[in-house]
């Protein structure tokens, strides 16, 4: 004897209609987790603005794996706006226009469905020489030093 099987319209329906709304849903609850960071970079003085640096912020928290996020270049006013983050701790990084990290020390709380306004003030991070910048000539003045 053989089963005839009959296909049902009503599954597939069901079927189709999740498939469409499945990607909205995922949207509308990742949307629920995320908050903004805006505000103004200024230099050491806290007064002159920062023009073209990038604000990153990197997680905090293992379970983010040490995500970052990175604002666009600041505008004339040294204003930046950060969209799209996921809450949580984050560590803030000033990069200079010329790719330089400068100091800020902060750690932010991003809350989701809330924009945080914080400006931040920054002082260019010392290196091996302090805050002289050696260039390629004065790498070979000091290796001469060295081999004499």
């Amino acid at each position: 004897m053989k089963v005839k099987r009959s296909f049902n319209m009503g599954w597939a329906m069901a079927a189709l209609v999740l498939m469409l709304a499945w990607p909205a849903m995922n949207a509308a609850q990742t949307a629920v987790d995320e908050g903004a960071l805006n505000g103004v970079v200024y230099k050491k003085d806290k007064e002159t603005p920062l023009k073209k640096a990038k604000v990153r912020l990197k997680a905090v928290e293992k379970r983010w794996g040490g995500r970052t996020y990175t604002s666009q270049p600041t505008d004339d006013n040294g204003m930046f706006a950060l969209n799209g983050i996921p809450e949580g701790r984050y560590k803030v990084i000033v990069i200079s226009k010329g790719g330089r990290k400068l100091k800020t020390r902060t750690v932010v709380n991003i809350e989701s469905n809330k924009t945080l306004q914080r400006d931040f003030h920054v002082k260019a991070r010392k290196g091996f020489f302090g805050n002289w910048q050696p260039c390629g000539l004065s790498f070979v003045l000091i290796g001469l030093l060295f081999l004499l």
